[in-house]
């Protein structure tokens, strides 16, 4: 009887520690670190303190649904690339936490590493979609756009862009960092007038590309 009773509880001693051992290799990460990355720029910013590295945003849209190669008959140096980013990619994403990895599978790879998280991003983000707006205004209207700077107006980031026409006329067109979407104003006249007043514009020294 003593002999069964030192063996159950030698038995039961070595369960419960195989299964506390089990537990922690399944999850190796506090699991209030899992639960606080509920945003792309919590995944972001968890990447920066545990020095992750992110697959470059080039290599994620190369390999989204909308560059994915769907005949063999294509260029065959395409595939071979293709082939060498899926790699190289998958080589980044095996090294990842489960906590991370878990940002990849609620965020997607190419939202995390592009969402513009830091107020520097945010503006360079505002500043494409507004780049993007003038040059589709440009188009459409026989313009080349020549010049483009930030400034502020109380106290609100605002980009400029200088187009010329076929008439030589130049043209100031304002778009605002709260609303990239849309132009605030464009106000065109003489090259000299325009380019005058352009120089008189307080210039923020902030990088936009």
């Amino acid at each position: 009887m003593n002999r069964n009773y030192y063996l159950f509880f030698a038995f039961s001693l070595f369960a419960c520690t195989s299964k506390e051992n089990k537990s922690d290799l399944d999850n190796p990460l506090d699991t209030t670190k899992m639960v606080s990355l509920n945003t792309v720029c919590d995944c972001k910013k968890y990447a920066l303190e545990k020095k992750i590295e992110l697959p470059s945003s080039d290599d994620l849209f190369m390999l989204s649904d909308s560059m994915r190669p769907d005949s063999p008959d294509g260029d065959q140096s395409f595939y071979t690339e293709y082939g060498n980013v899926m790699k190289k990619v998958a080589g980044i994403r095996s090294k990842y936490d489960l906590a991370f990895k878990d940002c990849f599978a609620k965020f997607g790879d190419l939202d995390v590493v592009t969402a513009p998280c830091s107020p520097e991003e945010k503006t360079i983000n505002a500043f494409n979609k507004a780049m993007s707006l003038i040059k589709r205004n440009c188009n459409g209207s026989n313009q080349e756009l020549v010049k483009y700077m930030a400034t502020k107006v109380e106290g609100v980031v605002v980009f400029l862009f200088m187009s010329v026409g076929e008439n030589g006329m130049v043209c100031i067109s304002g778009v605002s960092e709260i609303n990239p979407d849309e132009i605030l104003s464009t106000d065109c006249g003489e090259a000299n007038t325009k380019m005058a007043e352009w120089d008189a514009m307080p210039e923020l020294k902030i990088s936009l590309r």
